[in-house]
Parts: C-alpha cells; sequence; structure tokens
C-alpha cells in the first residue's frame, strides 16, 4: 500500500526536489535544539498513543482486508483502484480519531525509532479496545 497522496513518480520528484532544497539549505541544529526537539517529539507521540493505537488497529484490518484483495485481482487497473480506495479509507480512519496524516506518519516513525515509546504503545495497543 502507497502511504503518499499521490503516484510513485510524483513521491520520487518530491523526493528528489526535497534532497536538492536540503543540499542547498542545510539545517544544522545545535545539540541543544536537537534534544529540545526530540523531547517534544516524544512527548507529543506519548500524548497521542491511545488514538494512534485505534488509528493503527483499523489501519492493520483495512490492509490486511486489501492487502488480500489486491493479491487475489488478476486486473492491474483493478487492483490499483482497490489500493486507492484503501488509502482514502484508511486516510479517513486516521482523520476521524482527530490526527493529521503528518501527525500519524510522525507518531508512527517516533515509536519505530524510541524503544521506551514502541514498548509503551504495545501496553497501550493491546489494552485498548
Amino acid at each position: 500500500m502507497n502511504a503518499f497522496p499521490g503516484n510513485f513518480t510524483t513521491l520520487m520528484c518530491l523526493m528528489a526536489f526535497s534532497g536538492i532544497w536540503w543540499l542547498a539549505n542545510p539545517v544544522t541544529p545545535n545539540a541543544q535544539q536537537e534534544v529540545a526537539y526530540q523531547n517534544s517529539l516524544e512527548e507529543f507521540t506519548r500524548d497521542n498513543l491511545t488514538p494512534f493505537a485505534g488509528v493503527y488497529k483499523q489501519i492493520a484490518q483495512i490492509n490486511n482486508t486489501y492487502a488480500q484483495r489486491v493479491i487475489q485481482s488478476d486486473n492491474p487497473v483493478q487492483a490499483e483502484v482497490l489500493q486507492q480506495e484503501a488509502h482514502r479509507q484508511m486516510n479517513r480512519v486516521i482523520v476521524g480519531h482527530g490526527l493529521s496524516i503528518e501527525d500519524y506518519n510522525t507518531i508512527f516513525r517516533t515509536i519505530q525509532s524510541h524503544a521506551g515509546l514502541r514498548k509503551e504503545f504495545m501496553t497501550v495497543l493491546y489494552t485498548e479496545r
């Protein structure tokens, strides 16, 4: 499933442009700024673990349902339509839980990169109904 609201070519163009912009305008935060940013990111993630867990469960369910349908589809056009439909449903679930797509992706990446938050998330995930 494509998590980007466009096609692959658009994503690659945006990534290339972003990379070029970054090379021309490097940002080098000092150590204090980086620590403050990480702390605020962790706090933001911790504050949103419960809604994120609810979204995560529903996203996984949508992904499983549509992945099987896409695999079973013999028609590439139908497979693309199914992927787009799944993507729209996932977006509705995220927004319906009060998160933006950007917030969802930020929380997801933060949980992946911080073992302590990952453990907290797993606890919330398995106790959240």
